[in-house]
């Protein structure tokens, strides 16, 4: 990128793309991946859609993916497709998960206290996340996105962007009852 401003390859004051799953994104810049066939994660354990298959990624996490699928050029942002070769893949490899989120924490699915495998394993939504409450952290719906555990603002953690701390799985176990 050869723009000096940080905060332009994600956000304009003019002219932003308010559609689709940019409409949640606060004058939403940057080029937006339609890519719609990603392998999702499944579990014979996990009622995560459709036979255990989760959905599509959709809402904040495409904005998130259109960066880390390694299809869209980090430069493609103020109306410009950007550069194919520039992508989060090739420079920061492990910051790109690609097509394939098979082997990643489902995202885009619901969190349901109805859902008998999700009360076995997992904090009702109205309980405690470390100093907020499970639903503090879903989207939309009461949807798990990869915002529910990331914040791409947190100048704090600038590797992982977690919400908070994971020390001693904190992050994960704010959920997670196993």
């Amino acid at each position: 990128m050869t723009n000096s401003e940080i905060c332009v390859a994600c956000h304009t004051p003019h002219n932003a793309d308010q559609s689709g799953a940019a409409a949640s994104a606060p004058l939403w810049n940057h080029f937006n991946d339609t890519y719609a066939s990603y392998s999702t994660y499944s579990s014979t354990t996990l009622n995560a859609g459709v036979g255990g298959v989760a959905g599509q990624p959709s809402g904040l996490s495409k904005l998130c993916l259109s960066c880390h699928d390694g299809r869209v050029g980090l430069d493609a942002f103020g109306g410009s497709l950007g550069t194919p070769t520039e992508t989060m893949t090739l420079l920061y490899p492990t910051s790109s998960f690609g097509v394939d989120l098979g082997n990643d924490h489902p995202i885009s699915i619901s969190y349901s206290a109805g859902d008998p495998e999700l009360q076995a394993t997992t904090f009702a939504p109205g309980g405690n996340w470390g100093t907020a409450q499970v639903s503090d952290v879903l989207f939309g719906a009461g949807t798990v996105e990869c915002a529910s555990c990331h914040d791409v603002h947190n100048g704090g953690d600038p590797y992982k962007m977690l919400v908070f701390s994971n020390s001693g799985s904190e992050l994960c176990l704010g959920c997670h009852n196993k």
